[in-house]
């Protein structure tokens, strides 16, 4: 089948340093986690569904896991790399694993109305 259209879509590169003071200073977390989706604008939550519309564990655990790898791998002694790890060490010690944890229950999400969860057996 032929291709009719071809879409390409070039994008600047976003320095790390302005993705993470963005998560810092205009995303709505819950306790320390973030939303599914983010408004790239402003930083506010958009909703998943109707049952949802706060933290989402799952996303933050991966957004952590290259936050984390990013901060070993800026490893040089100026300025910018050191405020760099400083920043990325208060978002991942920001999030409150343990809050997603209580009575046993494992919350994969922040829903509004119900809660989804799996018990820790």
């Amino acid at each position: 089948m032929p291709v009719k259209h071809l879409l390409i879509i070039l994008c600047k590169p976003i320095p790390l340093h302005t993705i993470v003071s963005f998560l810092m200073n205009n995303c709505t977390r819950y306790h320390g986690a973030f939303a599914h989706w983010i408004n790239g604008a402003t930083g506010a939550t958009v909703p998943f569904s109707t049952q949802d519309n706060g933290a989402d564990l799952v996303e933050t655990a991966y957004l952590m896991q290259g936050l984390l790898c990013a901060r070993q791998y800026f490893n040089g002694a100026g300025t910018t790399e050191t405020t760099l790890r400083n920043n990325i060490n208060k978002l991942w010690n920001g999030v409150e694993w343990n809050w997603f944890t209580q009575n046993e229950i494992v919350k994969l999400f922040k829903p509004t109305t119900a809660l989804l969860g799996v018990v820790i057996k």
